[in-house]
Order: C-alpha cells, then sequence, then structure tokens
C-alpha cells in the first residue's frame, strides 16, 4: 500500500455541514467552498437575507440551506439544530460567528463586555454543546472547527472584550477535545490574523493608519478569504483526522512581531 497522500486525503470527510455566521466573510466563503466540494451546508445566522444571499451565490455543486438561528440563545440553536437532524446528524461544524467592535478599554461598557462574551463566548458553548448530542448518542464520529485571532493569547489594543472572550473560546475548545476524544469526535481553532474580507474590522482601519501594520508582517500583506478557507478544508479532511485540540494560527506571521508597535489610532480609534 503507497503512503503517498492522494486526492483522497483531502477530500472533507464528512458531507453534511453546520456553518455558523454563514451569511459573510470567513463563514460564506467556507460554505461556498464547501458545496463546491459537494458537501450540503446548513448556514446559520440571524439575518436570513444575508444567508439567502450565500445561496444566490453557489454554484452547480452541492447544496447550501439556510436556517435562522441566534446563537446567544439556547432555544434558538436547539431549534435549528433539529431541522439540520430532521435529514440527520451533522458530522462536521464551522463556527465562524463573531462579533468585533474596536473600542479603548475605558470606552467598553459591561454590556458590551456581555454582549462580545454572549456571542463569542457563550454562543460557541451553545453551538459546540448541542452539535455534539446527536453524535455521542449515536456513536458517531465528527469534526467541530472554530475561529478565534490570531492575537487573542496577547496584548490586543482596542479589542479587549473580543481578545478575552476569543482566548476563552480557545480554552474552551481544548477541553471538550480532551474530554469528547473518547467518542471520536475532534475540535481545532484556526486563529487568523489580518483578513479585510472577513468583516471583523472596521473599514477606516484597512483604508488609513492599520496599514502601517502590514509592513510588520514577515509576508507583507493581509491574507484574503481563500487563504483561509483552504486551511479550513484541510482541517475537515481526511488529512487532519490525527489532530485534535489544536490552535492553528494563519496570519503571515503576524505574530512573530513585536506587538507592542500597534497604536489605537491604527485601529481607528482614538
Amino acid at each position: 500500500m503507497s503512503l503517498i497522500p492522494n486526492s483522497r486525503y483531502f477530500e472533507i470527510c464528512h458531507q453534511r455541514t453546520v456553518v455558523t455566521g454563514g451569511g459573510s466573510g470567513i463563514g460564506r466563503g467556507v460554505a461556498l467552498a464547501i458545496a463546491e466540494a459537494g458537501g450540503t451546508v446548513y448556514v446559520m445566522g440571524r439575518r436570513i437575507e444575508q444567508l439567502e444571499q450565500t445561496v444566490a451565490m453557489k454554484g452547480e455543486a452541492g447544496i447550501i440551506i439556510p436556517v435562522p438561528c441566534d446563537i446567544r440563545d439556547y432555544e434558538s440553536v436547539d431549534r435549528a439544530f433539529n431541522q439540520v437532524e430532521e435529514e440527520g446528524a451533522a458530522q462536521a461544524l464551522v463556527h465562524a460567528a463573531s462579533d468585533v467592535t474596536h473600542m479603548l478599554a475605558e470606552q467598553i461598557t459591561p454590556e458590551i463586555f456581555q454582549g462580545a462574551v454572549s456571542t463569542i463566548l457563550t454562543g460557541s458553548f451553545h453551538v459546540i454543546q448541542r452539535w455534539g448530542q446527536p453524535l455521542r448518542a449515536q456513536n458517531l464520529e465528527g469534526i467541530a472547527l472554530s475561529y478565534s485571532s490570531a492575537t487573542c493569547s496577547r496584548e490586543s489594543p482596542c479589542i479587549a472584550h473580543s481578545s478575552a472572550s476569543k482566548a476563552g473560546l480557545e480554552a474552551l475548545t481544548r477541553t471538550i477535545a480532551s474530554e469528547w476524544g473518547r467518542f471520536n469526535i475532534r475540535l481545532n481553532v484556526i486563529a487568523p490574523g489580518l483578513f479585510p474580507l472577513s468583516d471583523t474590522h472596521h473599514a477606516s482601519y484597512w483604508e488609513n493608519e492599520g496599514r502601517r501594520i502590514f509592513e510588520k508582517i514577515p509576508l507583507n500583506r493581509s491574507g484574503s478569504i481563500e487563504e483561509i478557507v483552504g486551511p479550513t478544508l484541510f482541517m475537515l479532511s481526511r488529512g487532519a483526522r490525527y489532530m485534535t485540540g489544536e490552535i492553528v494560527i494563519v496570519d503571515g506571521g503576524y505574530h512573530l512581531i513585536q506587538w507592542g508597535t500597534a497604536r489605537p489610532e491604527d485601529f481607528g480609534v482614538t
């Protein structure tokens, strides 16, 4: 038997995938790519019109089904997964829902901080916990992939609320991965760097002083949606079936720079 990887190593493991945040940015890009690979994708999000736009962008291959869902509300998450599971459990999950607003720590109100925690951390728990229920009950393997940030493990000017929530998401993922390995359910995280098309930063950041940071990145540029979709598809493929509890950084070397060079004004915040 040849041990040289062939194309089958890089096929997605499971044909039915739930993608949260599928109405824009990374979630939309991943949903379209999985559909192009022939999969069935259930895109979840609060704004049905954005989900329908994702459906309209699909080519001839695959199937994309919009499923309204507010991940901050567990009952909404439960209803959404009940709809998906009418056709059977989805063994793959891509959790891309997020919310970021740049502001200084002194400008963050308790309501804003709680909003970030509710969407990024609590919402992640809701989605992962509900997704895994039928897999454990039916003894099915599964793969879940979430997104944090390449900077959430270090000082991150103007996004203290988001960084704290995403650091919590990484800890949550690693802990559940250690517990659910016995069920053959794997969980990993991708930590993106600067991706303007991910809809996670204000336009002023990219148009003004924020571009100064590009010069500090070893690859000297921001990333494209394709460059985050590629690693995502690999993590969902047969080639990554022995990976769990990993934080995969995709940032052009951004985490290698001396982070003290960032300033609040780089992010359009004063």
